[in-house]
């Protein structure tokens, strides 16, 4: 998960949350980003790249992309160690599909 923190700063990705095998990262969330749909893109292409170079990790992964409206709710402000949010609806639901 450290690979993929790196390539989220890298990239301006905004890391959700990772609960189990599951990363879960978002785009234009934080802050309006034009080139949002490229920046995920190219954030999950190094991150099959980082899959494929380390023999540790499984040997397969799925990866979900899809854009749309989203529900957020801010969990921890700055004041807390940094901004966490809760993410619901259908385009993060057919992202995890």
């Amino acid at each position: 998960a450290r690979q993929f923190d790196s390539l989220a700063v890298s990239y301006d990705v905004f890391k959700v949350e990772t609960q189990g095998t599951q990363y879960v990262a978002v785009t234009n969330l934080h802050c309006q980003q034009d080139d949002h749909s490229l920046r995920i893109a190219a954030f999950a292409r190094d991150v099959l790249a980082c899959v494929a170079e380390d023999p540790h990790t499984p040997s397969e992964i799925k990866i979900g992309v899809n854009a749309g409206p989203i529900v957020a709710s801010v969990i921890n402000g700055p004041q807390e160690g940094g901004l966490r949010y809760c993410l619901v609806g259908k385009t993060l639901d057919q992202a995890h599909e």
